[in-house]
């Protein structure tokens, strides 16, 4: 079975496109899910900061607090139970002089484990700011101590007033306390709860919210002194299902859209390419039929200029052109014919001045019908070129010829030969309208045929500058075309030198 092979490139094409689309597409969805997440996560933790930070502001407003009260005790004759029993922030207070004199709280509060901590703070202060020492660092002299007994945390306050080291335990009922009326004063619609120790002391949802599978979570650790307290904060990720569905939604229409272009640039390439080759068999079989006739033509001009050998000028000259162009016209169809292969070359000398003078001569009175005239700038020189005499005429011919349908116009054209280096320039110029910039690349290519008001009512196959094209580049040579102001010129270059084929 024979495969096509325009059409298996085209399928080829689409699904290497469509594929690449397809990968693209899907990685495109990945990273917009991948970023919603990130969104999400981060948002969710700048939310954990900042409850964290409400926490560590309280703690700050406590110890503030705590800076104030400790101005007015007078550690010589400390009356602690007056300040306890007036301040329910503080739960127990201690002194440590200079001279290792200890005083300390004695209320229904203070337990022995009381005097035990505040003991063996005593024998080593240290134990207060050991959290707060870094290599190199000096010894702080404020700070928290966090630690825990038999009836809970201890939360304690120190600072260094003077020569004296006070201690102040907070109240950590009352600082749970203080903590959610400060929470729930802001109203947050955020879903966390914080955990001391494993134990709830805080929770702003509902259970059966937090409950829900669907949510995700994170979790902070606060810093010293609340180094055991958890803030477990709980959101709700995006819904990529839309998502995923919009993009599959957006691939599927693209991926249509694809498919569409190469079914419509397929047909319109096969139905291009019928065209194209419905226009070659017309030709072909137009040209076919000329042969016939012109070679009735041809055989009754030679046998007339028999009888009428000794007729007076111009006859003669007159049945010697019906001759050479019916001879041409004829070599000129069989190139038609075969415009789509390489032609055999009859490769001689020929002198260039002398062979486009005489097809001036001939084409001055087709161009005069459309009083138009003829300049012809032969080549000062050696004009001797290697090459093939017919080709040669049949690309000056279809040039002076495309000149002649389009350029009337401008009423002139030029004719010049030119040499630069190991090639002869042959120019035809006209003074007619010129080549819209966009078609100059195009003109060459078979049956193109410009659609504007210098065609209108002008007959043409569309093959005349490919035929000229093709037998330039079979001479070795090549065919250049810029426009003027005005007009339009058409430059064909030849080596003055080719191999002469026996």
């Amino acid at each position: 079975m024979k495969i096509d092979k325009k059409r298996l490139f085209f399928i080829v094409s689409a699904l290497v496109i469509i594929t690449f689309v397809i990968l693209l597409g899907a990685r495109a969805i990945k990273h917009e899910v991948l970023s919603r997440q990130y969104q999400s996560s981060q948002f969710a933790q700048s939310r954990v900061n900042t409850i964290s930070l409400m926490v560590q502001t309280l703690l700050e407003q406590k110890a503030v607090h705590i800076q104030a009260i400790s101005r007015f005790i007078q550690p010589e004759k400390p009356n602690f139970n007056h300040l306890l029993d007036n301040d329910i922030d503080i739960k127990n207070v201690f002194v440590i002089d200079g001279k290792d004199e200890v005083y300390t709280s004695n209320s229904t509060q203070t337990n022995t484990s009381w005097q035990s901590l505040v003991g063996m703070i005593a024998q080593d202060p240290s134990v207060l700011f050991a959290h707060y020492i870094d290599s190199e660092q000096a010894k702080p002299k404020s700070g928290w101590y966090m630690s825990y007994d038999n009836n809970g945390p201890v939360l304690i306050y120190w600072l260094y007033n003077q020569n004296q080291l006070m201690g102040f335990q907070l109240n950590y009922i009352k600082l749970l306390l203080d903590l959610t009326l400060e929470l729930d004063d802001h109203h947050l619609v955020d879903h966390f709860v914080i955990i001391d120790n494993g134990q709830l002391i805080y929770q702003n949802s509902p259970e059966q919210v937090l409950d829900d599978q669907s949510l995700q979570s994170i979790s902070l650790l606060l810093n010293y002194p609340l180094k055991n307290w958890q803030i477990e904060y709980y959101f709700q990720d995006q819904n990529n299902t839309i998502l995923y569905l919009l993009g599959i939604v957006v691939l599927t229409v693209l991926v249509g859209f694809i498919i569409v272009i190469f079914v419509y640039s397929y047909l319109e390439y096969t139905r291009t390419l019928r065209l194209a080759r419905q226009q070659v068999s017309f030709v072909g079989q137009v040209s076919h039929e000329f042969k016939t006739p012109l070679t009735n033509i041809t055989l009754y001009s030679e046998m007339l200029k028999e009888r009428l050998v000794d007729e007076a000028e111009p006859v003669p000259q007159y049945i010697d052109v019906i001759t050479q162009e019916s001879q041409r016209l004829t070599r000129l169809i069989q190139n038609v014919l075969n415009f789509t292969k390489s032609a055999k070359l009859t490769i001689k000398k020929i002198h260039l001045n002398v062979l486009l003078n005489k097809n001036c001569l001939i084409f001055e009175p087709i161009l005069a019908k459309k009083s138009m005239k003829l300049h012809f700038n032969p080549y000062v020189g050696d004009d001797t070129i290697v090459t093939d005499e017919d080709k040669l005429i049949q690309i000056i011919n279809n040039l002076l010829s495309n000149a002649e349908k389009y350029a009337a116009k401008g009423q002139r054209v030029d004719l010049s030969i030119d040499r630069q280096n190991s090639h002869f320039m042959i120019s035809i110029r006209d003074y007619g309208e010129g080549i819209a910039n966009h078609a100059l690349s195009m003109i060459f290519k078979p049956f193109y045929r410009l659609n504007n008001s210098l065609t209108e009512g002008v007959s043409g196959t569309g093959i005349g500058l490919t035929i000229a094209k093709q037998l330039a580049i079979q001479l070795q040579g090549d065919i250049t075309v810029k426009n003027r102001n005005p007009g339009a010129q058409f430059t064909l270059m030849l080596p003055i030198h080719q191999d002469i084929k026996e």
